[in-house]
């Protein structure tokens, strides 16, 4: 994918309430374009921009539009996609430093469900509507299991410096 044309402001609305205009807006405009994913980061920027026209806000708010492009594109293959052939994938920037009582392994991070951070709670959730779960930087083994068949569709959380570098690959 191209790199952005404009600098962008990695920073996430603070209010909810304007999270979520910002998703309706793009939730509107992506079903407007009738485009299937993947495209080219030019057309999502351009997307993104409408939304943010639509919503009527600014360009600190581009890559948060960006996001919510994307994911809109690809809702509909990954709502398609059986719980059971789905990943939930957290990055290990979620765990509690100080306490965090989690081994780590080849593939990530084993949480010891000491709730001393939300990590415990999520993977509950996600193991019992039927998700595999990960726990792990980068998205290399996410992308094995992929590849190997084990998952079709990936929920990945992540900061918006990390998927930033993400779209550049």
């Amino acid at each position: 994918m191209d790199e952005t044309t404009i600098e962008l402001n990695l920073s996430v609305p603070v209010k909810k309430s304007r999270r979520k205009e910002l998703i309706d807006a793009a939730r509107q405009t992506v079903a407007v374009a009738g485009l299937l994913p993947p495209v080219a980061f030019p057309v999502l920027e351009e997307l993104a921009i409408q939304t943010i026209t639509l919503a009527g806000g600014n360009a600190d708010e581009l890559a948060f539009a960006l996001l919510m492009c994307s994911n809109e594109l690809w809702r509909p293959f990954f709502e398609a996609t059986p719980y059971s052939r789905r990943l939930l994938l957290l990055p290990q920037c979620l765990k509690s430093s100080s306490s965090c009582q989690a081994t780590l392994d080849e593939l990530g991070l084993i949480c010891a469900g000491c709730d001393q951070c939300s990590i415990h709670s999520t993977l509950d959730k996600a193991e019992i509507l039927g998700y595999s779960t990960l726990v792990a930087e980068g998205s290399s083994t996410a992308i094995s299991l992929v590849e190997e068949g084990s998952v079709d569709a990936i929920l990945g959380v992540s900061c918006l410096e990390v998927l930033q570098k993400s779209f550049r690959q």
